[in-house]
């Protein structure tokens, strides 16, 4: 009996310790189920949270559960920004916000792994509290808008093996508190604000189990990373080493050279100046990426890299600034390694010289080759066709010439193919056309010749983007051709020989950009052009035969019409430019309605009618291009209202009466007067693209190179009948780089002012009525390097100052009464009136100036005696008395003698 009941109890103690563990357990959940809601209803945007509901939270996205305690040991809240683009500039992106880390978080006793990244927690420090979490491992709070210092408490978190804080705005004087973590093996702090951070190395040397370091963008200099070799243990550990966006400058640091373990050093976008010898002894390198520093010194080559760093994977030195001054790659053996495991050669912008090296073929791993923007000359070898897992070739902008190897249509895995910007010739090989991964084909600008036909394009099903434009091609494709691919985004065909528009274009609905300009494309376009390209943003036919004119259909889409007939029905380009056509007539009627009209070019057409009254693309309207045409009427207010405006174009027209005022409101010409409006985000390359020409200086140029754009603030309105002053207001425009007011009918001054247009380099205000003097405040004009004023009435002076004297004679010339350098009309002293010649006045003038002063003198003269006598008489009564004696004694006098002379 005993022996039954001592098992019995037995059981029991343990059945009731379980049973008191499991409601234990349960109530532990409850309270970490309960923080995990807290800490979800603190965020603004629940949309992270969608899958937290009911009540097993070890199952909601983000969250991780012992498998044994069902405790939370993991939890990640990430959030990657996404953005809705309509109309390829205007992006709507989302985001995820929180005021702080709530501290509910402190409730889950259990956690180890904590990642809170792309989370904007409004501009507070990193919390304190989160010192108190001893048991983290991993701690991730990148990207979470933190502001402050970093807390020094985080030295408690000793167990910590990764600890990443990047790209939040904080500043860090002392990093001392790292050498606590004595167990951190990864540190990332890429953008924090190191510069003051002196003690860096020397604590990183107090952590020896370090392998990975990320300091991208801290303001790192030499002072940090001394250049003399020293042994460090933190170095010769460490495999991943990234200091790239930094100050770094002069040569590679010595200290780098007890880097033994290291796979990974990243130190692009530098000062570093040379590339040292010792680099090829790091033979347990994978990737290097030293590009973006100016390096003037190589002393070993690229092939004694190649050769002797046989597990390098990735060597990126693009834009190095000429690090090899115009000399060669080299042509030796290559034959270094047993085999080689090199996937990405990035040489972009090098300075290289030389022919394109056979050995380029034996790379049989090689995924990415990026030669551009060199001086590699001489054919494309081809032993390029051997490298079978390429994926993408960039020999762009170099000076190769020669044909396009037919051996490249065995490329099978190639998705980017760019040739463009050299001197190919011949005509572009069929094998291309097998190349069924291919992305983008890019061959533009070369001296291509031939036909390109349907068999160019037999297995191009995955193509998004196609340029040929620039070279001497004959597109011919039949009228009921459907291209394989169906996705296409970005055609250009500019200068060549298309001569019909093709149809197979109505297939791309997803076509984005098209670029057909300085063709000879006529005759009719497709009636639904419009309907069935609805995404087409580009639309550049420029110089083209096109004798289309716009006209208005009921509603508010862009209509086309040719005899009537119905073109683009539902076209709303953002970028249209149709200059230097013969189209003709009103064509704002459908257009004002476009809201998304960014650029708008009709020049060079035969256009009449007026400018609208309001556009629905006020808010984003930046270039206006309408001179030479038939437009006509006044110039009306609401080009006032399109405040991003930052070209204004309307010379050689019929535009009459006043400038308006109110045309000084635009925000976009001037210094820092234009934001992005809100929620919208422009992509900044979208300039480059764009191309116009302008007036400027006296000078036509074509704005197509990359770069020029965002610096050209422009307004012509020159060759009208504009009458009227020039408003004062205009000179609130301080970003106007040039204003063209010339042949008009202006009247009245030059606006007192107009030293405020300091950005000012070009103006043109000839051929018009002005009067009145030149503005001496003109003269500290400094930018001003065009000045005409010609064929007005000013008068007066012209500025003496240094500045003034480098305009010649034309700038002033046709104003009879201006005087001074650089005129032979010498300003008389002190008046400022001018003569013919530098030594005597003209006669006529010297004539009025003599009689005037004549006459003065005389009447000075007479007024003097006349009242000096008079008045003598008024107050001196004896001598009026005198006087009126003597007077009377005269009178009676000559009296006498007359009487007597007529008795006798």
């Amino acid at each position: 009996m005993r022996a039954f009941l001592v098992p019995l109890l037995f059981i029991t103690i343990v059945s009731i310790q379980m049973c008191s563990c499991g409601n234990s357990s349960s109530a532990h959940a409850m309270v970490e189920q309960l923080a995990l809601q807290k800490l979800r209803e603190s965020f603004s945007n629940t949309s992270m949270f969608v899958s937290w509901e009911g009540n097993n939270h070890c199952q909601w996205k983000g969250v991780q559960c012992d498998g044994i305690t069902r405790h939370v040991v993991k939890l990640v809240l990430s959030w990657h920004k996404t953005c809705h683009c309509r109309r390829i500039f205007l992006c709507t992106c989302s985001s995820q916000s929180a005021h702080g880390v709530h501290p509910s978080i402190l409730e889950l006793k259990h956690l180890n792994y904590l990642e809170l990244t792309g989370i904007t927690f409004g501009g507070v420090p990193i919390p304190t509290f989160l010192a108190s979490m001893n048991q983290l491992t991993y701690l991730n709070l990148s990207n979470c808008d933190f502001m402050g210092k970093v807390p020094h408490q985080l030295a408690n978190l000793s167990n910590l093996h990764t600890l990443d804080i990047s790209g939040n705005p904080v500043d860090v004087d002392d990093v001392a508190w790292l050498s606590k973590l004595t167990s951190l093996k990864h540190l990332a702090m890429n953008g924090l604000h190191l510069g003051k951070a002196y003690n860096l190395l020397q604590v990183l040397h107090m952590l020896p189990f370090l392998l990975q370091a990320e300091f991208s963008g801290c303001d790192l200099t030499n002072t940090h990373f001394p250049a003399a070799h020293v042994n460090s243990t933190f170095l010769a550990n460490l495999q991943v080493l990234n200091l790239a966006q930094n100050l770094l400058s002069g040569p590679i640091p010595d200290a780098f050279l007890n880097l033994t373990s290291i796979v990974d050093l990243n130190l692009a976008y530098n000062n570093l100046t040379s590339l040292p010898y010792w680099l090829v002894n790091l033979d347990s390198l994978v990737n290097l990426n030293l590009s973006g520093n100016p390096l003037n010194k190589i002393e070993t080559s690229i092939l004694s890299i190649l050769t002797n760093m046989c597990f390098l994977r990735s060597l990126d030195l693009s834009s190095s600034m000429s690090i090899f001054g115009g000399s060669g790659l080299g042509h030796g053996n290559y034959s270094g390694c047993g085999k080689y495991d090199l996937q990405v050669l990035m040489l972009r912008g090098t300075g290289i010289k030389d022919n394109l090296p056979s050995w380029f073929g034996q790379l049989s791993k090689l995924k990415i080759l990026d030669l551009s923007m060199n001086s590699f000359y001489g054919p494309i070898p081809s032993s390029f066709g051997n490298l079978f897992t390429l994926r993408t070739l960039d020999l762009s902008d170099n000076l190769l010439h020669g044909s396009i190897p037919a051996t490249f249509g065995r490329l099978s895995s190639l998705a980017v193919l760019d040739l463009s910007n050299n001197h190919l010739n011949g005509s572009i090989p069929e094998s291309l056309g097998q190349l069924g991964n291919l992305v983008i084909l890019r061959i533009a600008n070369n001296s291509l010749t031939g036909t390109i036909s349907e068999n160019h394009f037999g297995n191009l099903s995955n193509l998004i983007e196609l340029q040929i434009g620039f070279n001497n091609l004959d597109v011919k494709t039949k009228s009921n051709w459907k291209p394989p691919f169906r996705y296409l985004k970005f055609l250009g065909m500019a200068y060549n020989n298309v001569t019909h528009f093709p149809m197979w274009l109505q297939t791309q609905e997803q076509l984005v950009t098209l670029d057909i300009n300085n063709n000879q494309v006529s005759g009719y376009l497709p009636e639904d052009f419009g309907d069935l390209l609805s995404n087409l943003y580009r639309l550049n036919l420029h110089s083209n035969l096109i004798e289309v004119f716009l006209s208005l259909k009921s509603g508010l889409k862009p209509v086309i019409r040719h005899n009537s007939k119905l073109i683009w029905e539902y076209l709303t380009v953002g970028w249209l430019n149709l200059s230097n056509n013969s189209l003709h007539g009103e064509p704002f009627q459908t257009l004002q309605s476009n809201q998304w009209l960014q650029i708008l070019d009709l020049g060079e057409n035969q256009f009449t009618g007026k400018i609208p009254s309001q556009w629905a693309a006020e808010a984003i309207l930046e270039i206006l291009r309408l001179r030479q045409n038939f437009l006509g009427g006044d110039i009306p207010t609401s080009l006032c209202r399109l405040y991003n405006l930052k070209i204004l174009d309307l010379a050689d027209n019929n535009f009459s009466g006043s400038i308006p005022h109110c045309i000084g409101g635009l925000r976009g010409m001037m210094i820092n007067g234009v934001e992005a409006p809100p929620a919208f985000t422009y992509i900044a390359n979208e300039w480059d693209k764009r191309n116009f020409k302008q007036i400027l200086k006296g000078n036509e140029y074509d704005y197509t190179k990359k770069g020029a754009h965002p610096y050209l603030v422009n307004m012509d309105l020159s060759s009208n009948k504009l009458m009227g002053s020039i408003p004062d207001d205009l000179t609130s425009l301080s970003g106007l780089i040039g204003l063209n007011l010339s042949h008009n009918h202006l009247s009245g001054k030059i606006p007192s002012n107009i030293q405020k247009m300091k950005s000012l380099e070009s103006l043109d205000f000839s051929n018009n009525n002005l009067s009145g003097t030149i503005p001496t405040n003109m003269s500290i004009m400094d930018s001003l390097g065009f000045l005409n004023l010609s064929y007005n009435n000013i008068s007066g002076p012209i500025p003496t100052n240094d500045h003034f004297l480098t305009f010649d004679n034309g700038s002033f010339a046709g104003n009879p009464y201006l005087c001074g350098e650089p005129l032979t009309n010498k300003c008389s002293i002190g008046l400022g009136i001018p003569t013919s010649d530098g030594h005597e006045p003209n006669n006529d003038n010297s004539d009025k100036k003599e009689k005037v002063l004549f006459y003065f003198v005389i009447a000075l003269g007479f007024i003097t005696g006349f009242w000096a006598f008079l008045g003598t008489l008024f107050f001196k009564r004896d001598w009026r008395h005198a006087y009126f004696r003597y007077v009377d004694g005269v009178v009676d006098k000559i009296y006498v003698a007359i009487m007597v002379r007529v008795a006798r």
